[in-house]
């Protein structure tokens, strides 16, 4: 009976939800993920930003520096470097990566990972401006754009 009680418990302790540690998504800095210098200066420079932004920010519509970075490494990187840029330790990178992989078939199992991802990241969309986490933003797909993969965007007449 003992046994079935403690089998029980086990049981049900390993069902428990659990709340996700960011730290857990901590992720690798650029130097552990790029071999590529021109590539992992980009990085870098999108990393210290610390925050994702649209491509125009603000009441007035001002063109963001940090979206301009963030679409120059997507130019700059290979379907394979951003994949791997999915691991960063900045949350701001992994979401413009996962942006820029929306539609590449060879991504999906490295862009299932983010949605657990409850790293948090400062978000401004136009005049929106608030905090979100990894997961919301990547599961929102509002960052899916040709632009963030290096592709000129598509005008369809």
């Amino acid at each position: 009976m003992r046994n079935w009680m403690f089998t029980g418990v086990l049981a049900a302790l390993a069902c428990e939800p659990r709340a996700i540690d960011p730290q857990q998504m901590a992720g690798l800095p650029t130097s552990e993920l790029m071999d590529d210098p021109e590539v992992a200066k980009r990085v870098d420079a999108l990393a210290a930003e610390g925050r994702v932004e649209s491509s125009h920010i603000g009441a007035a519509g001002s063109p963001s520096t940090v979206w301009a970075k963030a679409v120059e490494l997507g130019k700059a990187a290979s379907v394979d470097q951003r994949i791997r840029l999915l691991d960063h330790q900045s949350p701001a990178v992994r979401v413009y990566m996962a942006g820029s992989l929306c539609d590449e078939p060879t991504a999906q199992a490295a862009l299932s990972r983010l949605a657990t991802d409850a790293s948090t990241v400062p978000v401004t969309d136009g005049c929106d401006a608030s905090p979100s986490t990894v997961a919301a933003e990547v599961s929102s797909r509002r960052w899916c754009t040709d632009a963030l993969a290096g592709k000129e965007p598509q005008i369809v007449k």
